[in-house]
């Protein structure tokens, strides 16, 4: 019984240690404010970044026919939200002249962004996905490192 239960615990523990993707048709921006002056900015950046892990090439971020659906990513949105990145701290006496930033949360259409991308002649990555650790290395100003791990 031991023997098995140290069996799940090591096939399990691996697992754990690696970072979760992000859903391949939701996508995060940093905006200011939450009216309508960053918003269609937002929507686009978000809709390129589900494009670039859709088909597996950051580069489809600069590819002209991918521009050109991004200036329409309001109407392949699901949903969105946003999420203030100040909500720890007061309201500033300047925070009439300036917004506060946040983070923008887009969830797209799924079968409204294929048909998108059929349109302009890009594929979905359907192989299997590598799993990716997220580690990091820090080191603090007394020269001691030490690992983070997503």
């Amino acid at each position: 019984m031991r023997a098995i239960l140290a069996a799940i615990v090591l096939a399990v523990l691996p697992g754990l240690a690696l970072a979760q993707p992000a859903p391949l048709y939701e996508a995060r921006a940093i905006v200011t404010g939450t009216d309508m002056r960053q918003r269609p900015e937002g929507f686009a950046r978000c809709l390129l970044d589900v494009l670039a892990k859709l088909t597996g090439n950051p580069a489809v971020r600069d590819d002209p026919r991918a521009q050109d659906v991004a200036v329409q990513a309001d109407t392949l949105i699901e949903d969105f939200a946003y999420a203030d990145r100040m909500a720890d701290r007061p309201v500033m006496d300047e925070q009439g002249s300036r917004d506060r930033p946040y983070t923008l949360t887009c969830r797209f259409v799924p079968s409204k962004i294929d048909a998108a991308m059929a349109r302009i002649g890009l594929h979905p990555w359907r192989g299997p996905r590598p799993r990716l650790l997220g580690l990091v290395t820090m080191t603090e100003r007394s020269g001691d490192s030490y690992a983070l791990r997503a």
